[in-house]
């Protein structure tokens, strides 16, 4: 629960494809400074940060102003770069103004940005998911048989099973097209980024997800009814969000890129989400960034708490060893190379990038 700082470089192992190497240099790097270096060789190694600030967030939550006022009060150092990405667009903060604005006002300038891009870069999806909400609210949903009297016996809606059935699926089909990942994008922001020298981390904000669900007993009923099977099924395959991208391949950029992701997943469940009738579906994004985050020797973290999330990822991002090494058997021939960096001291955990492409 802490970084360890006593570490010399005989403390470390490191393999590449399972083949032991000599660790030539070992620098530690405490608050953007080299705290201590040992090594047979020098080297300079650039230790200027650079912060980049993603919110894929549906809605905004009041906890992400806490984050925001830690990262700007007690994170952010003249000379460092930051980049922030909401729904909407990129901003590229001035290096200039951390030494000419006072913090609180940088704080606010950018907590309206990301309110404002929440709101309204999301504004599709956040529609497509109230006639969701409104669908399921009702205590009867789709719940008339066909030929019921309006409002009589255990069913309370003038419409039929299947038109309602056929609306929710609607719905759920556009809220499925208006979220997704690129693939190609996330290969052209490692392959920036990798061009990028310095430090960089990311610390990348996800909000959990919940789909507006009938309620089963309904659904019981209405697969009952020969022509709504296939309605359902379609319905069932909706609610399994695979991952559409390829995640190794994802996976090996990003280690190569040699940056930190921090991947924060905010697990708040919005206020207005129905009650017993809501179902948490993040899986087919919240894996890929979870792999990104080990890949990259980032932090993987969920709360509620915002700030809290934000602090541990600042301190990952503050404290650190940089190993320096040549390869014994060094063949450009594009492949990926593994690393394993291995400690030896009980009870410590290592968290490092996978690899390399050599070429």
């Amino acid at each position: 629960d802490g970084f360890i700082d006593d570490l010399s470089l005989e403390d470390f192992e490191l393999l590449e494809d399972g083949v032991p190497q000599r660790i030539e240099a070992l620098y530690l790097v405490k608050d953007a400074s080299v705290d201590k270096k040992e090594g047979t060789r020098s080297f300079s190694p650039d230790i200027a940060r650079h912060f980049y600030l993603f919110f894929i967030c549906h809605d905004y939550s009041p906890k992400i102003r806490d984050a925001v006022d830690y990262f700007v009060g007690k994170v952010l150092r003249t000379g460092d770069r930051l980049v922030v990405v909401t729904p909407r667009t990129t901003y590229d903060m001035k290096k200039e103004i951390l030494g000419a604005v006072p913090r609180e006002r940088i704080a606010e300038k950018l907590l309206k940005i990301v309110r404002k891009d929440i709101l309204a870069g999301d504004a599709a999806y956040r529609a497509a998911l109230n006639d969701l909400k409104r669908l399921v609210r009702s205590p009867n949903d789709i719940s008339r048989q066909p030929g019921a009297e309006s409002g009589g016996g255990d069913f309370g809606t003038d419409e039929e099973p299947d038109s309602i059935l056929m609306k929710y699926r609607t719905d759920l089909q556009q809220l499925e097209q208006l979220r997704s990942l690129d693939e190609d994008k996330l290969l052209k922001f490692s392959d920036a980024l990798k061009a990028q020298p310095g430090q960089k981390f990311v610390f990348l904000f996800y909000q959990r997800e919940f789909i507006p669900v009938v309620d089963k007993r309904v659904m019981n009923q209405a697969a009952n009814d020969p022509r709504l099977r296939f309605m359902i099924s379609e319905l069932m395959e909706l609610f399994q969000r695979e991952p559409t991208v390829d995640i190794d391949r994802l996976r090996k950029a990003y280690a190569d890129s040699s940056i930190a992701i921090h991947f924060l997943y905010l697990t708040t469940r919005p206020d207005d989400m129905p009650v017993g009738r809501a179902e948490e579906h993040s899986e087919d994004i919240f894996v890929p960034f979870a792999n990104l985050a080990q890949a990259t020797g980032g932090l993987m973290t969920s709360s509620s708490n915002a700030a809290y999330m934000m602090e541990k990822a600042s301190e990952v991002s503050a404290n650190y060893y940089l190993l320096y090494y040549s390869p014994q058997s060094r063949t450009d021939d594009g492949r990926f190379r593994e690393i394993k960096v291995r400690v030896k001291r009980d009870g410590v955990r290592v968290s490092h990038r996978t690899g390399y492409f050599a070429k």
